[in-house]
């Protein structure tokens, strides 16, 4: 009987842990945000700077100076390996993480930044007000191809429709480096174009 619950136990855990790695956020260093080789460095580039995150060119600038610190300038998936605290503030260390690859980098350059400029893609995705400028809208009489529709993004990035037999099709480029849902996106034809098109530049086809 022991034996038995034993197992029974050691399967519940399995699962958790798989399940858990199913469902693992993406996590995200944010643009204009300083990354350095570890945290003492990072204490010494933010002590040059009157915010956390870079202003403008004088902030990169005067990091600069910090042979071991650099400016971060897009999206980057990270790997967390380590979070501490340091004169008030979280510091989370990380690696990078490419997108191409399934499972999270276990060597390679570690990298400190506040806790601020770390965000997951559901925290991005709800940031994000999805508006956008049409750069172009055309309504064809074919039932193959009804409407051909590409945007803008206000906030970043481009976003293609089509309407296809009836049904919407959503192809989109954010620049965020996070794994996306397959693409084009199928969208039932009930969706209006506008909410097709601002859900798309909101990011919610990114994972």
């Amino acid at each position: 009987m022991k034996k038995i619950v034993t197992m029974l136990l050691v399967g519940l855990l399995w699962h958790n842990v798989v399940h858990a790695n199913e469902t693992r956020p993406t996590v995200l260093l944010r643009p204009l945000q300083i990354m350095c080789e570890d945290a003492e460095s990072l204490d010494q580039a933010l002590g040059l700077i009157k915010k956390n995150a870079l202003q403008d060119m004088a902030d990169i600038n005067r990091i600069s100076n910090i042979k071991s610190c650099f400016p971060s300038f897009e999206f980057t998936r990270i790997a967390e390996v380590g979070k501490t605290e340091r004169n008030g503030r979280f510091v989370v260390c990380y690696r990078s993480w490419d997108i191409t690859h399934p499972e999270p980098p276990d060597h390679g350059q570690v990298w400190c930044s506040t806790a601020e400029a770390i965000q997951t893609i559901d925290q991005l995705i709800a940031s994000r007000t999805g508006k956008y400028k049409m750069e172009m809208h055309e309504v064809f009489n074919n039932a193959a191809l009804s409407v051909l529709a590409m945007a803008r993004c206000l906030e970043g990035g481009s976003v293609s429709v089509t309407k296809e037999n009836g049904q919407w099709m959503r192809r989109v480029s954010l620049n965020i480096a996070s794994p996306q849902k397959s693409q084009p996106f199928l969208i039932p034809q009930t969706f209006k174009l506008d909410d097709v098109i601002r859900e798309g530049c909101r990011g919610i086809d990114y994972e």
